[in-house]
């Protein structure tokens, strides 16, 4: 006989354990991968977590006359709600979670949403709803963005 849960008791067991979901993302160059400084793959910006990043278009000169380009809110903060996370920037495309707990994938240019992943499948979380963000992974043409869901 299968064993077939009920919804409640799915969404009962996916906040009682950390949930790791893996997207797998277009290619990106070994130049990229290699840490050019062009993407932000993990959090602090690399392994070394220097949050330093060797692009110079933005310097102390010029960076009074930058304007925001675009905003982005993720329509699901709530009273006592709270986030602690760093995006993720990779190939042109910005990796965000919400508050609870939905991944977006944005055009880091135009803010577009590009697409949004839902780990409650769209029911109320149960317990904490809480992140610290994303990370990347790559071996080979295997890419992958992980994150943790409690």
């Amino acid at each position: 006989m299968a064993y077939n849960p009920s919804p409640a008791a799915i969404r009962a067991w996916r906040s009682a354990f950390s949930l790791l979901l893996v997207f797998i993302l277009a290619p990106v160059s070994k130049a990229q991968e290699m840490g050019s400084g062009k993407d932000w793959p993990i959090y602090g910006g690399g392994p070394g977590a220097i949050r330093y990043s060797t692009l110079n278009q933005i310097n102390r000169e010029n960076v009074k006359q930058l304007q925001t380009a675009w905003t982005f809110e993720t329509g699901d903060a709530f009273k006592g709600s709270e986030l602690e996370c760093s995006p993720l920037a990779i190939n042109g495309i910005l990796y965000l979670t919400s508050p609870k707990l939905r991944v977006f994938a944005l055009n880091a240019a135009t803010g577009k949403v590009l697409w949004t992943f839902d780990p409650n499948d769209g029911h109320k979380a149960i317990g904490s709803t809480r992140t610290r963000g994303l990370t990347y992974w790559a071996q080979g043409d295997d890419k992958r963005i992980f994150v943790t869901v409690q």
